[in-house]
């Protein structure tokens, strides 16, 4: 008997090396976890609508099937957080995030100021790009982008390094325009609310924010699109000009399509630094069974988010590669011009 034994364990062995030990290592590590996933805004709006679809299939796919709550984190338009989960959050593959795109500019165009690397964040993927619209309410004075060249009007933003603060910097620097950004609301919802009651005249956000979150106002056509900002004009949104098209300049064009470029990576999902690799393939490979999941695209397009434009880890790597290594002097032109 002994001998049989011997000869099992020979077996065993010999075959140990050729399994996938890293995948049952890594089941071990997520059973009976929770992993906290950060989100640079306030609740409600199309950034959580988006975190609350994925965050309901995403652990299903994850070996040892863990547990996920949700930790809102606004402030200075996603800079907060930002610095948070790069410098303070576990580097354990417990703790995910969503930023938004204009906070890792703003990183970019700030490495004095922000601790966060870009080239050293994990990027697990990106659930949709996201396509700006500039917005005005249908009872104020601005109808037009001519209009907003002679008419100052106040623009809601929560903070200098979010799109609702960038595009309207780039506009007035651009073409013009006289938005008067007030800074300092928490979130998108506030700002909508300030609108509502003719505190504010409008603002800039994603154009799903609209549709996610304000379809009746869509429906009731209580919105003026005035332009799209982003590096190609989105036929959902229809008949709007493009930041970019308005402006003649080359250099200029230059500038808002590097905002642009953040934008195409939209709604990402990242990992601080110095998270264990088999912990990162083991999230990019859930991320993207997540993206394929009938149950996932089902319920996400029941309230109309994009399910159809989803990035991996490694494009958005591709991606950003290509924006970092834009020249210094274009990017301090851009610092000039969007910084308050």
């Amino acid at each position: 008997m002994s001998s049989r034994k011997n000869i099992i364990a020979t077996m065993i062995a010999a075959i140990l090396p050729f399994l996938p030990q890293s995948s049952l290592a890594e089941e071990d590590f997520y059973k009976g976890k929770v992993i906290s996933y950060n989100l640079a805004t306030t609740p409600g709006g199309s950034w959580d609508s988006y975190l609350r679809v994925f965050t309901k299939h995403f652990p299903k796919h994850i070996l040892g099937n863990p547990g996920i709550i949700i930790q809102y984190m606004p402030g200075g338009g996603g800079i907060r957080a930002l610095n948070y989960v790069y410098t303070i959050a576990p580097k354990d593959g417990t703790y995910i995030a969503t930023p938004l795109p204009t906070s890792l500019l703003y990183a970019q165009m700030n490495p004095k100021e922000t601790p966060a690397k870009l080239d050293q964040i994990v990027w697990i993927g990106s659930m949709a790009p996201t396509q700006d619209i500039i917005s005005v309410w249908h009872t104020g004075p601005v109808k037009t982008v001519d209009d907003a060249k002679r008419i100052e009007i106040t623009m809601g933003a929560t903070g200098a390094g979010s799109n609702t603060f960038f595009d309207l910097m780039l506009a007035n620097h651009f073409l013009g325009t006289k938005f008067k950004p007030i800074l300092g609301y928490q979130g998108t919802a506030e700002i909508d609310i300030a609108i509502e009651r003719g505190e504010l005249g409008g603002r800039a956000v994603p154009w799903d924010g609209w549709v996610t979150g304000r379809p009746q106002w869509l429906a009731e056509g209580k919105l003026i699109h005035l332009m799209q900002v982003g590096l190609k004009k989105s036929a959902e949104i229809g008949d709007v000009p493009l930041l970019s098209d308005l402006i003649k300049n080359k250099d200029d064009k230059e500038i808002a399509d590097l905002v642009g470029s953040y934008y195409t990576l939209g709604r990402t999902i990242y990992l601080p630094p110095n998270v264990p690799g088999d912990r990162v393939k083991l999230l990019q490979d859930a991320f993207v069974k997540t993206m394929k999941d009938p149950e996932y695209l089902a319920e996400a397009k029941a309230i109309k988010l994009n399910t159809g434009e989803f990035l991996s880890g490694p494009e958005i790597e591709s991606i950003l590669k290509k924006t970092l290594a834009i020249s210094p002097q274009v990017l301090e032109r851009a610092k000039t011009i969007i910084t308050p």
